[in-house]
């Protein structure tokens, strides 16, 4: 079977396709100018051969591989630029699994200036609000999520082997410990820009948005 990698351009970010017989499978989205400029033509060639992409992969939360895939998100809501079959992306409710999601926790003023905002392509910085802004678009919108894990955190430590398509996917990253290192920022980075305090910060779920 034959394999065919686009790196997409990103300055110092990550974007790529990768297409496999029948399954096409996008991993990062570079800035919003990536998207915008060169993705967003390529995703649209793919739909109008009538494919669709069968698995979305956010990385991690750099600033430099998920802009692209938050612009992507909500403008596929609108536009319907192609179908997605599912998404892997670890937000801050798959760091917190051994806790129950109360769906019913709306905290105020969480998050009601992140979406209307526009991010710098200059921040390159790890971004907790975004992966939290994404989190909440995925589950508005009702994609796939996390769904070859059963709905957990995509990591080795629960399969390391991935059947996607035609195509085996096998996971080098991440593990537990990883996991349990990265809530422990995300924690903080909330907490740091007012979007957490001590008297909720048990309560703070991605749909609060």
């Amino acid at each position: 079977m034959k394999i065919n990698i686009k790196i997409i351009p990103a300055l110092n970010g990550d974007c790529f396709l990768i297409t496999a017989g029948e399954t096409n499978i996008l991993i990062d989205g570079g800035y919003v100018n990536t998207y915008s400029e060169f993705l967003k033509p390529l995703l649209l060639e793919i739909a109008s051969q009538g494919k669709y992409l069968s698995l979305v992969v956010v990385s991690h939360i750099d600033a430099d591989h998920i802009s692209g895939i938050l612009k992507f998100i909500e403008e596929n809501e609108s536009e319907n630029i192609i179908p997605i079959q599912n998404i892997w992306h670890n937000a801050f409710r798959h760091l917190r699994q051994n806790e129950q999601i109360d769906t019913t926790i709306k905290e105020e003023n969480i998050f009601n200036d992140i979406k209307k905002e526009e991010l710098s392509d200059s921040a390159i910085c790890v971004s907790a609000k975004q992966g939290s802004s994404l989190a909440s678009l995925l589950l508005k919108y009702k994609y796939q999520w996390n769904a070859q894990f059963d709905g957990n955190a995509v990591s080795t430590d629960y399969k390391n082997s991935i059947t996607v398509g035609e195509s085996t996917i096998n996971l080098l990253s991440p593990n537990q410990t990883k996991l349990e290192s990265l809530q422990k920022y995300w924690r903080k980075e909330l907490y740091k820009n007012g979007y957490l305090d001590t008297s909720h910060t048990d309560e703070f779920w991605d749909d609060a948005f």
